[in-house]
């Protein structure tokens, strides 16, 4: 499981299963992807990769802030 960070919301898509090597997800807000591998390292759409066995706080990351959070907060203040 992804945690919610940056403003992503992570969900496991249906690809996903036990039989693969990966579990797959997709943020629910801005659909950038992610795959987690058996080792635990974790490989973000925008080509960065981190370790989520780490006590390193995803949102110090390289993966952007979710631009579907900002724009679904400008539509709300127009």
């Amino acid at each position: 499981m992804i945690p919610d960070f940056n403003g992503h919301h992570f969900e496991k898509t249906f690809a996903s299963s036990q039989h693969q090597r990966r579990e797959r997800y997709r943020c629910a807000r801005c659909e950038m992807t992610a795959e987690i591998r058996n080792d635990g390292v974790t490989f973000f759409g925008n080509g960065s990769a981190t370790s989520m066995s780490l006590d390193i706080s995803l949102a110090m990351s390289s993966v952007p802030a979710c631009h579907g959070a900002v724009l679904s907060a400008e539509r709300r203040m127009s």
